[in-house]
């Protein structure tokens, strides 16, 4: 098994060369960000309150920043009904429904201040990384603090050959 890996990634549903996602087993030299989703809103349950959803992003086992956004489920100007029965699994049986056809609306509570073209999600908007455009990815060509780990990743793949076929 390879210990470094290097794949090319999709983006806006076109296969990118030029850019890689890496991945090696050593541990990072600077601090570990990382973003943690507590609360699930159920959205599948169709619950009629107002449901939450908490983002939390934890530096050193501290958590530096967080963001609830909530979500309901909203009746549209003329509301339809909806009734029927289905098959379920667990218990297998027949279970009957009657209710109005309703849209899924989230209340994110970013600011309107921020420039959603520039942000991908709300981890983006919370940690400030700014996302690539189709056109700055076609013309990346990484970045020089980068060249080191990538320098080191073709020797690692000659360094792993070497012990595997036992060569000099």
């Amino acid at each position: 098994m390879n210990r470094v890996v290097t794949l090319g990634v999709h983006f806006n549903g076109i296969f990118q060369e030029n850019i890689c996602f890496l991945r090696f087993p050593e541990r990072p030299t600077n601090k570990a960000v990382k973003a943690t989703l507590l609360g699930d809103p159920q959205i599948w349950a169709h619950h009629t309150e107002i449901r939450q959803q908490t983002t939390e992003i934890i530096v050193d086992d501290k958590t530096v920043g967080t963001f609830t956004r909530a979500f309901i489920w909203h009746l549209p100007a003329f509301p339809s009904l909806a009734i029927g029965c289905a098959l379920i699994d667990q218990p297998s049986s027949w279970r009957c429904f009657a209710g109005f056809h309703r849209s899924l609306m989230m209340i994110d509570g970013i600011p309107d201040t921020v420039d959603r073209t520039k942000f991908d999600d709300l981890i983006s908007v919370m940690l400030g990384i700014r996302k690539y455009t189709a056109a700055k990815l076609s013309n990346f060509a990484g970045v020089d603090s980068n060249l080191q780990v990538l320098d080191s990743v073709h020797k690692e793949r000659l360094r792993r050959l070497r012990i595997v076929f036992s060569m000099p």
